[in-house]
């Protein structure tokens, strides 16, 4: 993070529905840079292995679902977004976080940053699941987290 803020200025504005666009713009860019759709076309090993669906979906309905995010900009340009929302009185759940490549300590940025705009009640963040990336789980665990919560699938009876 420290070489981030040392080497850019970044501005982050609250992710509201005029704002929705820039999110799927860094979202888009994000998927090309870990394999998937590209405007030229083709599929990728990567394809449905990650949150994007979910993450663009989550985008669209961030009011009717009462989201609330960021969205970063570099030079005017949207780099990355975050996006959550309250799960508990003192537990914010961040659902979605993704950056464009290229900016080394930018996602730190945006997780440190978000997370000093939430009101004070919030004594934990939820980063959610790692989906099986050992990166990602690496990234998440570097954050020292209190704890773990034991995921479970719920099937109706047969």
């Amino acid at each position: 993070m420290n070489y981030f803020t040392g080497a850019y200025s970044c501005e982050g504005r609250p992710l509201i529905n005029e704002l929705a666009g820039d999110a799927i713009n860094v979202l888009e860019e994000w998927r090309i840079g870990k394999g998937g759709h590209s405007p030229l076309g083709g599929l990728s090993p990567l394809e449905g292995a990650t949150d994007y669906e979910a993450a663009k979906e989550a985008i669209a309905r961030m009011e009717g679902l009462q989201l609330c995010g960021g969205v970063y900009y570099v030079g005017g340009r949207p780099v990355a977004y975050a996006l959550g929302e309250e799960i508990k009185e003192d537990t914010f759940v961040l659902h979605f976080a993704k950056a464009v490549s290229g900016y080394k300590g930018l996602m730190q940025f945006v997780i440190q940053s978000f997370s000093t705009l939430l009101p004070k009640k919030y004594t934990y963040i939820n980063m959610e699941q790692d989906l099986g990336n050992e990166g990602l789980r690496k990234f998440k665990e570097s954050y020292r987290p209190a704890g773990f919560i034991k995921k479970c699938r719920v099937m109706p009876a047969r």
